[in-house]
């Protein structure tokens, strides 16, 4: 049996309000994509040829879900031809039959299912079904093309299997099934986290300071920093690669994926997607432009006159020190400079040509050639000339994929020397995202100085512990 996923647009406009740059059918649920369920649901039921149909097919659809190895299945892509109603679209794809029946999903909704109690014998019932929310939006068994229009209401099965296609037709559906499912529901479902504990699901890379105080229940995405003093739950959703700052409060709330919440700060029953502030019960959003719900963003700081200057000086300080020994060394050293572009602001218009410097094989000199930083050595004429900070953001790759990472940044400024580089997390990609979140709310003259010098012990010195309170 196949399925046909159809992602049409009708119910999704209140989507776009609240979450500008989502895509609506990866709006996450308890920290999944909606569209993962709808997968889910389907390998479960032993369905794996699952065809998705959109009008204009989302890049962060096919980023996520690519060809469906990971779920152990077979997606196809496909864009919608003509007119945009199911009747059109099954017309159209009659291909998609096979003698066994096709399972379709049409439209916005949520499907509610327990995974432990699916039986599979209400897919094999010959007749074709449907089970729609109020909408009219659902699922739908579908045994000969044009029978969808024939299909008994289906809600319950053998007598004690659940199955409900819910509308979530705006933000306060949107925050009570969030809810819902951090109370409990998220154990109906496959989650992208672990719940060794009834009520608690943590993702992967969660650092909890020891003094933070949890209260379940809580779901915790991947790679997320819990700060000094910070009390998390009841009932807190918190979205991978966020970091909640010290001294703040999070209960009753869902805190999107990708970000910073900063300190002493109190949110409850509320909804934060990336710098807008939710009210899910009045509808109302506040998009935040100062330090309210962001750490203080010292901009006039970083960007003044003081800063460079500060920076020429140890950039020509260092430039002076290194020389010598990059002249002894470099003869020794087996490397070579192989050309990048990076991306020199967040506009995408932008970027810097320079080179990176590729060690070839370990060996001594190579060695002492990394530990005293020799391989950023022909970097800093471009912080002279002001093409690159001394001290920044990690520099990231002219790519799609990085531009739109550093688009959640507040701020960026392509360095040498970064925060990343200074906790060793240069070439770890989630957590490098993380660091720059926090280093772009604490960004000042003082702790850039503290990140040059450091990076350079730990050039030199190799892997040491930092702490980021």
């Amino acid at each position: 049996m196949k399925c046909l996923i159809y992602c049409h647009e009708h119910g999704t406009e209140w989507v776009r309000q609240y979450f500008s740059d989502a895509e609506p059918y990866m709006l996450r649920i308890g920290n999944k994509p909606l569209l993962e369920f709808f997968v889910e649901f389907c390998i479960l039921n032993g369905i794996k040829d699952i065809h998705i149909m959109q009008k204009n097919i989302s890049y962060e659809i096919e980023k996520y879900f690519a060809d469906g190895s990971k779920w152990d299945a077979k997606l196809n892509y496909s864009t919608l031809d003509g007119e945009d109603n199911l009747k059109e679209v099954l017309r159209s794809n009659k291909k998609l039959f096979s003698d066994d029946g096709l399972l379709v999903f049409n439209g916005f909704f949520f499907l509610q299912y327990k995974k432990n109690h699916l039986s599979k014998s209400f897919l094999a019932q010959g007749d074709s079904w449907q089970n729609l929310s109020d909408s009219g939006q659902g699922l739908l068994f579908l045994n000969r093309p044009g029978s969808y229009k024939q299909g008994k209401s289906l809600k319950y099965f053998d007598g004690k299997h659940f199955l409900q296609a819910k509308d979530f037709d705006g933000i306060k559906a949107y925050f009570d099934l969030n809810m819902e499912m951090v109370s409990g529901a998220a154990r109906d479902y496959t989650m992208p986290s672990y719940n060794n504990e009834r009520g608690v699901f943590i993702g992967q890379n969660v650092e909890i300071m020891y003094d933070c105080e949890i209260t379940k229940p809580i779901i915790l995405g991947d790679n997320i920093q819990l700060k000094k003093r910070s009390r998390i739950g009841p009932a807190a959703i918190i979205g991978s690669n966020s970091l909640i700052d010290s001294k703040t409060v999070v209960c009753n709330s869902v805190i999107y994926r990708n970000s910073y919440i900063g300190t002493k700060l109190e949110i409850d029953n509320k909804i934060i997607y990336k710098r807008r502030l939710i009210d899910p019960e009045s509808g109302a959003m506040i998009d935040i432009v100062d330090d309210f719900l962001l750490a203080e963003v010292n901009s006039d700081l970083i960007l003044s006159f003081v800063t460079w200057v500060m920076e020429v000086i140890l950039a020509s300080l260092l430039f002076c020190v290194q020389l010598p020994f990059y002249l002894l060394l470099r003869p020794w050293v087996k490397g070579y400079y192989e050309k990048a572009a990076v991306w020199k602001d967040k506009s995408g218009m932008r970027t810097i040509l320079l080179k990176r410097f590729i060690c070839k094989k370990e060996n001594n000199a190579n060695k002492l050639f990394v530990k005293l930083s020799l391989n950023k050595f022909h970097l800093l004429p471009l912080c002279l000339v002001r093409k690159l900070r001394l001290v920044g953001c990690t520099l990231r790759p002219a790519t799609k994929e990085s531009l739109h990472s550093i688009r959640e940044l507040s701020n960026y400024y392509p360095a040498i020397f970064s925060f990343s580089d200074m906790c060793g997390d240069e070439y770890n990609t989630e957590k490098c995202q993380v660091d720059e979140l926090f280093y772009t709310k604490h960004a000042t003259l003082r702790f850039n100085a503290a990140i040059f010098f450091k990076s350079l012990i730990f050039n030199f010195f190799g892997w040491i512990h930092v702490k980021r309170d």
